[in-house]
């Protein structure tokens, strides 16, 4: 019998692999660029650990633990990327990436006690430690960066990088459906989909895969 436990996390990942390739191929030297190139591949990475995972069957806390890794440094290096596509660049705001290391050192040291409780064509959940605290964490990045870019969209109307930046806030607003309908539902004791939270936001997060695909595809050479 054919197993398609993971096989949308298989498909995503090739998805992401065809746009990290058309954004290489544009990435004209702007740092944002670069960093946007990071972010599609970061993305890519987790779907394609979560397909290891499921539709592959290697079924082990390391490769968990990989895929924990992998996404701990999406909603700093979003964080970054916003600041840089507005010429924020100062070198204190890396200090975004503080609790991202600490996660990322406490869990290397506990990877065992990732655990993969369930696999499915859509969704995979984990048990893993600190859980409540991660995804405080986790999630505050990205609502700054929802945040910040409206503000700029707000306050720069008509440009193109005021374009490019509400699309790249309606990416993030979408990806965060899965978190508040978790909220939701656990405040009327349902919490299954907080507990598969991390697997479903990634996949929504195709969105945001795109948006930086067509950030980078036109995000000219020249100043608006």
């Amino acid at each position: 019998m054919t197993n398609w436990n993971g096989f949308v996390s298989l498909l995503i990942a090739a998805i992401e692999f065809v746009s990290l390739c058309f954004v290489l191929f544009h990435l004209r030297g702007k740092k944002e660029n670069i960093l946007a190139a990071v972010l599609i591949l970061l993305l890519m990475g987790y779907q394609f650990l979560e397909s290891l995972i499921c539709y592959f069957n290697v079924n082990s806390s390391f490769v968990a633990f990989l895929a924990f890794a992998d996404i701990t440094l999406l909603p700093p290096t979003g964080l970054i990327f916003a600041w840089t596509i507005w010429g924020n660049t100062v070198k204190k705001n890396y200090l975004v990436y503080l609790p991202a290391l600490f996660f990322l050192v406490y869990y290397s040291l506990t990877i065992d006690k990732f655990i993969v409780n369930t696999c499915t064509v859509f969704y995979a959940s984990y048990s893993y430690p600190l859980g409540e605290s991660y995804g405080f964490f986790y999630y505050a990045p990205v609502v700054i960066t929802i945040f910040y870019l409206r503000e700029k969209v707000k306050d720069n109307p008509g440009i193109l990088k005021s374009k490019l930046s509400g699309i790249l806030v309606f990416a993030y607003v979408f990806i965060s459906i899965p978190v508040a309908a978790g909220f939701t539902l656990r405040s009327f004791g349902d919490s299954f989909v907080l507990s598969v939270i991390e697997s479903v936001m990634c996949k929504f997060a195709l969105s945001l895969a795109l948006a930086l695909t067509y950030f980078v595809m036109n995000n000219k050479q020249t100043n608006d």
